[in-house]
C-alpha cells in the first residue's frame, strides 16, 4: 500500500514497480534511465519557476516507458528529450496511457479524469486523478516551451546560442 497525494492508501506492489522500472531499463541499458533524470530535472526546474505546476516523478517515468514501449530510442537525448515534449504537447497531457505488464489493458475502466496515468500494477488506480486541466495545460505549455528551446537548440548555428537554448530547459547551470 502506499499514500496517495489525498491521504487514502493505493493498493499496489512495489516489488511489481521495480520489476516494471528494469524491464524498460533493460530495453534501453543506460539510455532510459539518464532521460528519465534529465525528464525530472526539468520538471524539478518547472516547479521551482512556476506556481502551481505538477509533474509527479512517477508520472513522467510513465510517459517515458510508454515511449520506450513504443520504440523510441532513449541513446540520442536530445531527440528522446523532444519526443517526450512532443508527446505531451501532441496528445495535450491528455491521452490515457495504460500498461499491459501485469493486466490485460482491456480490464481497465472508465475514468472521467482530466488526466489519465493508470497504475501499471493496478488497473483501477489512476495515478493521476488528482491532476486538474489547469495542471495539464501547464505541463503542456511548459513541454511546448522546452520542446521550442531544444529545437532551437539543434539549429544554433553557434556554440554559445545552443548553450543559450538547453539553459532555457535546464537553467543557467548547464554548462557545455
Amino acid at each position: 500500500m502506499s499514500r496517495g497525494n489525498d491521504g487514502s492508501f493505493l493498493k499496489t506492489s512495489i516489488p511489481l514497480h521495480l520489476d516494471f522500472a528494469a524491464k524498460r531499463k533493460r530495453a534501453q541499458e543506460k539510455h532510459f534511465a539518464q532521460v528519465v533524470r534529465l525528464a525530472k530535472f526539468w520538471a524539478r526546474r518547472m516547479k521551482q519557476e512556476h506556481d502551481g505546476f505538477r509533474f509527479k516523478s512517477f508520472m513522467i517515468e510513465m510517459v517515458l516507458a510508454k515511449l520506450c514501449d513504443d520504440g523510441l530510442d532513449f541513446s540520442d537525448y536530445p531527440e528522446a528529450l523532444q519526443h517526450f515534449f512532443t508527446y505531451i504537447a501532441r496528445t495535450d497531457f491528455r491521452q490515457r496511457i495504460v500498461f499491459s505488464d501485469y493486466y490485460p489493458a482491456s480490464s481497465v475502466g472508465t475514468f472521467s479524469d482530466t488526466v489519465q496515468i493508470i497504475d501499471p500494477v493496478n488497473a483501477v488506480n489512476n495515478v493521476a486523478r488528482l491532476y486538474t486541466a489547469a495542471n495539464a495545460d501547464g505541463v503542456v505549455d511548459a513541454a511546448i516551451d522546452a520542446g521550442d528551446a531544444i529545437d532551437a537548440a539543434l539549429a544554433a548555428p553557434t556554440k554559445q546560442l545552443t548553450v543559450a537554448y538547453w539553459q532555457k530547459v535546464f537553467g543557467s547551470s548547464f554548462q557545455a
